[in-house]
């Protein structure tokens, strides 16, 4: 019998080197020491890309001792270097123990995770603490910032916690783009301030008092912001800072929202765990050495139990260990040359996210195109099913693509309001408009956005030039991007929505009309040359084939109106009622009005006939009457600040064909002095597109949103507080105002709700009810607005919805003011209404309930 040779039965047939099936398993398996001989020979054909399993492991294990020994050394290093800086006095007791109390709380977060990977974490923080102390003692004095710089650094702790939530639960992701010197660039305080999201974090399984703890953490972080990104900038912001900043209450919230986070982390990662295991069983893929199922649900009951119990950091250590099972098997899997099938709830995920992507950038762009109402047929896949094998395909690349746009969106916009960079970015995303998979395709939008976009491009061209631009080249980049556009017209034109052509037609013809009689005139006399021309002679040509191709469109006669408008109502204007709701809402509101008016009208006497103000006075009297609404306002402690003056314009020439009497663009109220208007109908008109309307309303978006939220309009809240701003400013008329001033405002203001109601009636008979519109304009009693309303058929033809909002938002908030502005006090009222960016009224009524309640 032959004898093995030493230790080869001991290294190869171990017990515990084989499974229950009798396999080997591989990587606990030593090779057999080899002979003498085969030494030399064995060396020449070492690969040094061989590494098995056991060996990355003992390196990982290795590479975690090493970092909590410099951890370690860092922390002891540091506790030196404080008590030197101490005993020479450029430390005081005050930064001595902030600065020991921040080692502390890095120290304690590994410690408590019971996971040493944290201590790379650990070294990260610790490092800049040292440099800042190192750089005191190469002074020789104390730094009067560094107490600002340990606070900031809290700051930044509990805003990264909150931004890993959100990056978990909403899907979220970051990148170094979304944060250049702005944290409110769609950022994770706004999303858990958000009161609409939080039905979103209770379906993702958050208690009320997780809830809770992460929208305290976010209120803690928007509290001090501003004085937050200040205290860099000189000694006395810095002071300023530590006046207002406690650091001691951020940790505390620190440990709170860690341990909230970590809890859903490992929800989450169960969950994933089972279902891997559910679609790709292990061992049906030969994988054995694992941890089976019934071992990860009882650490996961354990740690349940734990957290029930009082152990707040149960959570924290079990984390670390289902994520390495997750990675672990997943790489296995891999490794095995099975590929992880999307499981259904996966899919669910990235239709949500890649819907939510689209929902965020585009209308961010098609608000530039005047496509204000998006139906959702244009903005998700209408050949596409959400299923079979295309499905992951199309999530995949779509999404990608998408989040590529959404971070060039979050860079770019908050620099330029130019519509040239809009387009061009608008060019970008649409060339994602026939993605094919296999024989089907997937069209995201409509392309026939581009003639509205190249109408804009070449109207900021004009304001441009208007300001004394004297860049030719600025002048042929906005040339080659309409041009471009127009070329992308027709590349895509089987996409276009036949049911939109006679639209597509008038704007082609507006935009011939401006260039023939603005453009070209007024650039060839300020930039004249060869290249000029050449543009100028290709958007022509561009333009001419443009309204041959939207011409040739033929109409779609399988188009159903009533399911988009449906559609629009739902997914595009938030609003959940059904049509015929809607009508008996504007029906109530339009007769209301009426009745008002002839009530009003008759109180106001001879003022309602008193003429116009002549073009010349227009200016002055606008003064007059906005410092008189800031007094109004004044006398309900409007709690927001308002400026004293206002920038007022007269539209330009090239405007007036398709702009109101006024309107509200980029800080300043745009005035058609052609269209005279009296003083009751000018005191309207102010209120609703000056303060406190859009003007108002814009500012404090500013302030309060990022980039991509204010280009994005919640058409409820935006036109509806608009249109109540009307009904406001007049009931605020004070006792400087005669009782016939103040019924004319009011009749001024019944006859205009009246006439939005008309136009809301007129989309509803046009795109639902299939009723003649005439019979609505034949019966309204001020003919000389029938031109108006005649208009409007045309309008709602194209974009459905167009005047639903403005009945139904103004509704909604004076509804809610009458409601409880008398509980809560008309400024909180406001305050509540406008500080909380553009949630829904229902969300509003929510916040003003707990207000009333509290």
């Amino acid at each position: 019998m032959i004898k093995p040779s030493e230790g080869w039965w001991d290294n190869k047939f171990q017990k515990e080197n084989f499974d229950e099936r009798g396999r080997v398993v591989e990587d606990k398996v030593v090779p057999s020491r080899p002979l003498d001989s085969q030494k030399a020979e064995q060396k020449l054909y070492t690969d040094p890309t061989n590494v098995t399993a056991v060996e990355v492991r003992n390196a990982a294990k290795e590479t975690q001792v090493e970092l909590k020994f410099r951890a370690e050394e860092t922390e002891s290093h540091l506790r030196m270097l404080i008590e030197k800086l101490s005993g020479a006095g450029m430390l005081g007791k005050r930064e001595r123990q902030a600065v020991l109390d921040d080692i502390e709380a890095y120290v304690a977060f590994a410690r408590d995770s019971g996971d040493d990977r944290r201590y790379a974490y650990v070294q990260m923080s610790l490092a800049p603490i040292l440099h800042s102390l190192q750089a005191i003692e190469a002074r020789g004095e104390p730094s009067g910032e560094l107490l600002a710089e340990l606070a900031r650094r809290a700051y930044d702790q509990l805003y990264s916690k909150l931004r890993e939530a959100a990056g978990g639960m909403f899907n979220v992701e970051f990148d170094e783009h979304m944060f250049e010197g702005a944290r409110d660039q769609r950022n994770p305080v706004s999303i858990f301030i958000d009161p609409e999201h939080v039905v979103l974090m209770e379906r993702a399984g958050l208690t009320q008092d997780d809830i809770d703890t992460l929208r305290n953490a976010a209120g803690f972080l928007r509290k001090h912001q501003s004085s937050s990104r200040q205290a860099s900038a000189s000694p006395e912001a810095a002071q300023k800072f530590l006046n207002v900043f406690n650091k001691t209450e951020c940790w505390g919230k620190i440990k709170e929202t860690a341990i909230v986070v970590d809890k859903f982390f490992v929800h989450e990662l169960h969950k994933q765990i089972i279902e891997l295991y559910t679609a790709h069983p292990p061992w049906k893929s030969g994988i054995y050495n694992y941890i089976p199922e019934v071992i990860i649900d009882k650490w996961k009951k354990k740690a349940d139990d734990q957290y029930q119990a009082g152990f707040k950091r149960s959570y924290s250590r079990l984390r670390p260990t289902l994520q390495t099972v997750l990675d672990d098997i997943r790489g296995r899997l891999a490794k095995s040359g099975v590929e992880e099938k999307e499981t259904e709830r996966s899919l669910e995920e990235k239709a949500e996210r890649f819907t939510n992507l689209l929902m965020d950038a585009f209308p961010a762009l098609s608000a530039t195109t005047e496509y204000r109402f998006l139906p959702r047929s244009n903005l998700l896949p209408r050949d596409v099913a959400f299923e079979g094998d295309y499905s992951a395909a199309m999530f995949d690349t779509i999404a990608r693509e998408s989040e590529g746009l959404l971070r060039e969106l979050n860079r770019r916009i908050p620099t330029t309001d130019s519509h040239a960079v809009k387009l061009d970015l608008l060019k970008n995303f649409t060339q994602l408009v026939s993605i094919e998979f296999g024989e089907r395709k997937v069209h995201l939008c409509n392309p026939s956005f581009y003639i509205a976009g190249s109408k804009w491009t070449l109207i900021f061209l004009l304001e441009r030039m208007d300001q004394g631009m004297k860049d030719a080249g600025d002048a042929e980049a906005a040339l080659k991007t309409a041009s471009s556009a127009l070329v992308a017209l027709r590349k895509n034109v089987s996409h276009i929505e036949p049911n939109t052509r006679a639209h597509h037609t008038q704007v082609a013809t507006e935009l011939a009309d401006l260039l023939r009689d603005h453009i070209e005139p007024k650039i060839v006399n300020q930039f004249d040359s060869p290249r000029i021309r050449s543009l100028l002679n290709d958007i022509a040509n561009g333009l001419t084939e443009a309204q041959a191709t939207v011409r040739s469109v033929k109409e779609d006669v399988t188009y159903d109106r009533r399911n988009v408008f449906e559609d629009i109502l739902r997914s595009g204007l938030g609003i959940q009622e059904s049509p015929d709701v809607i009508k008996a809402r504007h029906v109530a509101v339009y007769q209301d009005a009426l009745s008002n008016f002839q009530r009003f009208s008759k109180e106001a006497g001879t003022i309602l006939e008193a003429g116009n103000i002549p073009a010349d006075k227009i200016d002055d009297e606008i003064r007059v009457i906005y410092e008189n609404f800031i007094d109004r306002l004044a006398t309900v402690e409007f709690p927001f600040s308002l400026n004293k003056s206002l920038s007022i314009k007269h539209v330009p020439p090239y405007l007036q064909s398709s702009w109101p009497v006024a309107a509200y663009h980029q800080g300043s109220i745009y005035i058609d002095s052609k269209q005279t208007l009296d003083k009751p109908l000018m005191k309207l008109l102010l209120a609703h597109e000056g303060v406190p309307g859009h003007a108002l309303h814009e500012n404090l978006l500013t302030s309060q949103s990022g980039p991509i939220e204010r280009h994005l309009e919640n058409p409820l809240s935006y036109e509806g507080w608009a249109v109540f701003c009307e009904k406001l400013i007049t009931e605020l008329a004070g006792a400087d105002v005669s009782a016939e001033e103040r019924a004319a405002e009011s009749a001024i203001f019944n006859r205009y709700l009246a006439l939005r109601a008309a136009r809301g009636l007129i989309d509803l008979a046009v795109n639902y009810f299939d009723t003649d519109p005439y019979e609505i304009i034949d019966a309204f009693p001020w003919q000389e607005n029938r031109p108006t309303l005649e208009a409007v058929i045309a309008e709602v033809s194209v974009n459905p919805g167009e005047y639903i909002p403005y009945i139904i938002g103004y509704d909604a908030v004076d509804a809610l003011y009458k409601q409880y502005a008398q509980n809560v006090g008309p400024a909180e009222f406001f305050k509540v209404a406008l500080g909380n960016g553009q949630p829904s009224w229902s969300a509003i009524a929510k916040l003003l309930d707990n207000r009333s309640r509290a």
